[in-house]
């Protein structure tokens, strides 16, 4: 079976169907896979993203670097490590802005790109957090090519908004390159596993009430479909479904209901 191809205008098209439009705010997380040869590469995908919310519009990826604790943390030059294609190739554009937390940092091309350098760049998640953030200044959560469970963040900044049990807060200690190019040492503050069993977090609830509620975009691509919701719709699902169980984004495994 041959492979399909998506073009520009497939690409604008899919845009528009997910309610992306002219002036929009968008955090991207892209599985590209799903569109299958992207004629033009990731040039397009980039160019179509920016056709569609304008120049008054804002785009910002992910660009976590997950590496050995002893490697210096450089906004300007450290690769972002499993973010795809679309987050490098945005992350190096001449006037992206990044932010400065060593594990959860974002890039930004646009007007509001600014507020990722207003952050705190001392902790992953939580108040004043690069998606704590987002949130307040009206940005939406377009996930490109995949659903909630495969690259949702802001639900891991719902999880320690809401204290979930499972995790917490510990401090770390990372290098970090300045704007004088020195390194220095920072205390960084990470939301992680609470125990030593593995987690699997499911994110399919708070996607099933973002559908049933009409407040989800969603686009089919011809391996998959791509989803967008506003980070304070989403805000308020994860905190409505945390608030009653705790562990509502959390598989059911045999020994755990």
């Amino acid at each position: 079976m041959p492979i399909a191809k998506t073009d520009a205008s497939a690409l604008r098209q899919h845009l528009e169907e997910l309610g992306v439009r002219t002036g929009d705010k968008v955090l991207v997380h892209a599985r590209l896979i799903s569109f299958g040869e992207i004629i033009g590469g990731i040039e397009t995908v980039q160019a179509a993203l920016m056709d569609a919310i304008g120049p008054q519009g804002t785009l910002v990826v992910p660009t976590y670097t997950f590496g050995p604790g002893d490697v210096p943390f450089d906004p300007d030059r450290s690769p972002s490590s499993g973010m795809g294609t679309l987050a490098e190739h945005v992350r190096v554009q001449p006037t992206a802005i990044r932010s400065l937390s060593p594990i959860h940092s974002h890039a930004g091309i646009g007007p509001d790109a600014g507020l990722l350098q207003r952050s705190d760049a001392t902790l992953s998640f939580g108040p004043n957090s690069d998606l704590d953030l987002m949130r307040w200044e009206g940005f939406q959560m377009l996930q490109l090519g995949c659903g909630f469970n495969e690259g949702a963040t802001f639900l891991h900044q719902m999880e320690a908004e809401c204290a979930v049990p499972y995790r917490k807060e510990i401090v770390i200690q990372r290098q970090v390159v300045g704007a004088d190019g020195i390194s220095r040492q920072v205390d960084y503050r990470y939301f992680a596993r609470a125990g030593d069993d593995p987690v699997i977090n499911d994110f399919n609830p708070a996607e099933d009430i973002a559908m049933a509620e009409g407040v989800l975009g969603r686009a089919e691509a011809p391996y998959g479909y791509s989803v967008n919701i506003s980070l304070s719709d989403l805000h308020r699902i994860a905190k409505a479904l945390l608030s009653r169980n705790p562990t509502a984004l959390v598989a059911k495994t045999d020994d755990r209901t």
